[in-house]
């Protein structure tokens, strides 16, 4: 039976064979499907961590954004009140000299030559022109500069000096007060000094 042991043999050689290529073959296609599964895993831990450093960038970007924000508004708040302190003083330094220049005789006579002019522009009869509390002396002179029948009167309205004439019959209010001078400098100040708060 020498035959049927070599057949024997062969044919557990030849099983062997087979089965050794196909756990060769399982092997290998194991060995492919865990690489795949790594190689898939890791894709998926770097798109996720993306995602994480993305979010995170995102976070810092917007953070920092808003503190440069927060930081510019100080000190927009910090220049705005230097600008105005500044002003403040500049205006009223202004406002010390023209309450100096309304005890002049300069002063007396601009008064009168502003009331003419009111007579010239504005030459309704029953007019009230409103002078400062401190021009109370110069009543009679200005209600001769009008030469209209008119009201004279001193009031608070008027700070510094000048006039106000109204006239209720014809709807005019005309403000020619150094008060009223003062404010719109002060605008036109702001606009034109170079005083600008720009960030």
């Amino acid at each position: 039976m020498p035959g049927t042991t070599d057949k024997l043999n062969r044919f557990e050689l030849e099983l062997m064979k087979t089965a050794h290529a196909q756990a060769e073959q399982i092997y290998a296609e194991m060995k492919k499907y865990k690489a795949d599964e790594i190689d898939k895993a890791q894709d998926d831990v770097l798109e996720d961590a993306y995602h994480l450093i993305q979010s995170e960038v995102s976070e810092l970007s917007v953070q920092a954004k808003k503190e440069a924000s927060e930081k510019t508004l100080k000190y927009r708040k910090k220049l705005i009140e230097v600008r105005d302190k500044a002003v403040t003083e500049i205006f009223s330094e202004v406002k010390e000299q023209l309450a100096g220049y309304c005890k002049t005789e300069e002063y007396a006579r601009y008064i009168i030559k502003l009331v003419e002019g009111f007579r010239i522009s504005y030459p309704f009869p029953n007019s009230i022109i409103k002078l400062a509390k401190s021009d109370e002396e110069k009543k009679e002179a200005v209600m001769a500069a009008f030469g209209l029948p008119c009201e004279v009167i001193c009031t608070d309205e008027v700070k510094i000096g000048g006039a106000i004439l109204e006239n209720a019959a014809k709807g005019y209010i005309v403000n020619e007060t150094l008060d009223q001078k003062l404010e719109d400098q002060k605008e036109w100040f702001r606009r034109n000094s170079g005083l600008v708060v720009t960030l």
